[in-house]
């Protein structure tokens, strides 16, 4: 018989909820990157993070497990950020269904799948941390980039400001 040393499972961090949290405030910000100065954003991304951490908090407590709960609550607030954005979509290209009591169903019926798939015993959620940590990192930095590649721009421009014209007795016009 051989002798199986036992290794530690390797801990993985559980970040994508938040990060898919903060996300739809740093990309309105980074859309609206000129009118909206970056510290406009830290109050919005705060509580966006704060209201993932009682949502992964509260889901964490219903199925007794970090990853399921993880993986309910990224469903559940990716849904929340899309949901304007899927009814737009619907009222430019699909008139018919552009319906809220419609969008909200569907949106309904996503999250209880996902509550469902995540109270399965066989369903391993903990194989998804990874990727969709890296997914929403992904996500995070781009809108941070922008934001930051045009306040580095904006740094380096320099300001010219107008000054008024002086008129000398020399120069004025004749009337």
């Amino acid at each position: 018989m051989a002798n199986k040393t036992l290794t530690p499972k390797k801990r993985t961090f559980i970040w994508y909820p938040f990060l898919l949290a903060a996300y739809p405030v740093l990309g309105l910000l980074a859309h609206n990157v000129g009118n909206a100065r970056p510290e406009a954003g830290f109050r919005p991304v705060a509580i966006s993070i704060l209201g993932a951490g009682i949502l992964f908090e509260l889901l964490r407590l219903l199925t007794r497990d970090w990853h399921r709960a993880a993986f309910v609550s990224a469903v559940w607030i990716s849904l929340f950020a899309a949901y304007g954005h899927v009814y737009l979509w619907l009222q430019e290209e699909a008139e018919a269904y552009a319906r809220t009591n419609l969008v909200a169903g569907v949106s309904l019926l996503v999250a209880a799948a996902a509550l469902f798939a995540a109270t399965r015993p066989k369903a391993r959620m903990e194989a998804w941390t990874s990727p969709l940590n890296l997914a929403a990192l992904a996500l995070v930095i781009f809108p941070l980039g922008q934001i930051i590649w045009y306040q580095v721009g904006q740094m380096e421009t320099p300001r010219v400001s107008a000054a008024p014209s002086v008129h000398t007795a020399e120069n004025q016009p004749d009337i």
